[in-house]
């Protein structure tokens, strides 16, 4: 029989005490590592782009400023040509409906001197973002040669609001799930 090491009073086992403590070592890593991730993540805000109309949350990496009547979005640290999105508002008039924009954005468009064809329409729909009701539709061609165009809109009760995104087909998807994202951050002012 072995006898226990002695210390101030305690008997101790080296195995037992060994154990424990790479145990709690790593517990308290894992436990540590799990509150930083948390954490750091609720505590990430991501920057809010305001109008005198509307307000909405900009996907990571995504900076927009005025250019004289609409707003224009780029996502920072890429290369421009690659992808551009702009906001444009009008004053709402009885004409502006969830209707009317779905109708217009089913029809290929043209897009005169730069892009004289028509556009491709892959899909044009009502959507649901956030806590608004949207149109969308995806051309190819529509606003520049060899590029897609991604069309959000929606109304308020004062507005008419459209996120147009043209972006180079091998970075459509990650930019439209981006576009998407801001338009369901979509808060309107009302009177």
């Amino acid at each position: 029989m072995v006898e226990p090491a002695w210390t101030d009073g305690w008997p101790v086992n080296r195995d037992f005490l060994l154990s424990f403590l790479v145990t709690f070592l790593l517990t308290v890593a894992l436990v540590g590592g799990a509150a930083t991730a948390v954490f750091g993540l609720w505590g990430r805000q991501r920057e809010t782009f305001r109008t005198p109309y509307f307000e909405f949350e900009l996907a990571k990496g995504w900076t927009c400023h005025r250019d004289e009547t609409e707003y224009v979005c780029e996502a920072r640290g890429t290369d421009k040509t690659k992808a551009v999105a702009i906001v444009t508002l009008k004053e709402r008039s009885p004409a502006d409906s969830l209707d009317a924009y779905l109708q217009f954005i089913r029809r290929p468009r043209s897009g005169g001197s730069l892009q004289p064809a028509s556009s491709s329409v892959h899909y044009a729909r009502r959507i649901r973002l956030g806590d608004r009701e949207w149109v969308e539709s995806l051309h190819s061609g529509s606003e520049v040669p060899n590029y897609d165009t991604y069309y959000l809109a929606t109304t308020t009760s004062l507005v008419g609001i459209l996120f147009t995104l043209s972006t180079h087909a091998t970075l459509r998807e990650a930019q439209v799930g981006e576009l998407r994202t801001m338009g369901a951050s979509v808060r309107t002012y009302q009177r």
